[in-house]
């Protein structure tokens, strides 16, 4: 997994989400906003 990967960031968001760590899941969904994904 590649530090700025947004897909990978979108992923752990979902992850943390779904094991009900909201912080953390925010800060990933941030994260994968901002790196966005190289498709872009």
């Amino acid at each position: 997994m590649h530090p700025t990967d947004g897909y990978a960031h979108f992923g752990l968001a979902r992850a943390f989400d779904r094991l009900g760590e909201g912080v953390m899941a925010r800060r990933h969904y941030k994260l994968a906003r901002c790196f966005g994904t190289e498709l872009d």
